[in-house]
């Protein structure tokens, strides 16, 4: 671990503050600054060659798709839609039914119906009410 920087106790350890230079008369010519030294150490940002590819299939992809299906289709001979045929509803026919007939045509009920006491699994030994 390091140690946090000393500070100083009095005011009089402080480093003295140099005092701002009289201002320069402006001159007529401007004055060229150096010109910054590109640093060895960074480079550039480049962007990833992987993301410029899929972003370009991801914008070509559907362009050249539609061109392609575009081209095919203007190729072909149109085809003549079929004729447009009204709907037609089912009909259900207006005879009443016996109701005898009814009644032997719906399910029989099961043979569960009533006591259901028996179906029950039986009560084990020593088993309190």
């Amino acid at each position: 671990m390091s140690t946090p920087p000393e500070v100083p106790d009095s005011p009089a350890e402080l480093a003295p503050v140099p005092e701002p230079e009289p201002a320069a008369e402006p001159s007529a010519e401007p004055v060229a600054e150096p010109a910054a030294e590109p640093v060895a150490d960074q480079r550039p940002w480049r962007r990833s060659r992987t993301a410029l590819l899929l972003v370009g299939a991801l914008l070509l992809g559907p362009l050249l798709g539609g061109g392609v299906g575009y081209a095919i289709q203007a190729q072909r001979p149109p085809t003549p839609l079929p004729p447009i045929q009204p709907v037609t509803l089912p009909s259900y026919p207006a005879v009443h039914l016996d109701p005898q007939a009814s009644a032997a045509i719906a399910p029989k009920p099961l043979a569960i119906d009533g006591d259901l006491r028996p179906l029950l699994v039986p009560r084990p030994a020593g088993a309190q009410d």
